[in-house]
């Protein structure tokens, strides 16, 4: 405390002067608590060190009984400052992180913003083009870049969702889809860096799987061109597999 022994006794007759004001009512309420109940009491407060700084204290107020009656007070004085400080700090901090992830999200939505408005009038254009007169070869080329472009716009959409998977409001959009479709297009999307990297890329869709499940389209087709895009980053030579079957109890299986 900073006081001398001789100091806190005579502090103890005037004990208001060195304590918080803000914690004198519930110093009473503790000293109450243990008289009129006869029952031990903590208390927590702030106190005058001898620097003239606030430190906080725990105090234990524990009863003399003598026969049925409370005949005096004595107690423990334990100090806490650290401890309180420190849950200070992991308060502030837990503020802090609040409000970063907070900034995060509104900055992740004006970037998912910035970043649509473009693609969509780019896919709209896409659009425009397969109306016109295409061979096939460009057809095919034409349709792999729509899709690109949907699956950038898919990314955005996983972005939004990891933002709010942190805050616990991940949703899942269910929808019936050709799995067999969706398997192919995922292949072909990465199919050239594989051809690129000198590897063979192929789909294997066994008898027992449906033409149609019901699924998160986007989450499923993300996870896929994941999977195919790091099977082509980290292999040197051979070839790249996706296979697919229906186990029991209805449980796809990918690898």
């Amino acid at each position: 405390l900073g006081h001398s022994p001789d100091q806190v006794l005579e502090m103890l007759g005037h004990w208001r002067r060195w304590i918080h004001p803000d914690h004198h009512a519930r110093i009473m309420a503790a000293f109450s608590s243990a008289v009129s109940g006869g029952r031990d009491s903590y208390v927590e407060f702030k106190v005058r060190h001898g620097d003239g700084e606030w430190m906080w204290l725990k105090a234990l107020v524990s009863v003399v009984i003598d026969g049925l009656r409370v005949v005096g007070l004595r107690g423990v004085l334990v100090d806490i400052n650290d401890i309180v400080k420190a849950s200070e700090e992991m308060a502030d901090a837990r503020d802090i992180a609040v409000k970063t992830a907070e900034n995060k999200s509104r900055f992740m939505a004006i970037v998912s913003h910035e970043i649509r408005t473009p693609m969509n009038g780019m896919l709209g254009m896409l659009d425009l083009l397969n109306d016109s007169e295409l061979n096939a070869e460009q057809r095919e080329a034409l349709a792999l870049a729509t899709r690109s472009g949907r699956n950038l716009l898919a990314l955005v959409d996983d972005v939004m969702d990891f933002s709010r998977l942190e805050g616990g409001e991940m949703e899942f959009r269910h929808e019936q889809v050709n799995v067999h479709e969706l398997f192919h297009s995922a292949v072909n999307l990465v199919a050239p860096d594989a051809y690129r990297a000198g590897l063979d890329i192929g789909v294997v869709l066994e008898a027992n799987l449906p033409q149609k499940i019901v699924t998160d389209t986007t989450k499923l087709r993300q996870l896929l061109t994941s999977l195919l895009s790091n099977a082509v980053k980290f292999t040197s030579h051979g070839s790249i597999l996706l296979w697919a079957e229906m186990l029991p109890p209805h449980r796809l299986y990918v690898e």
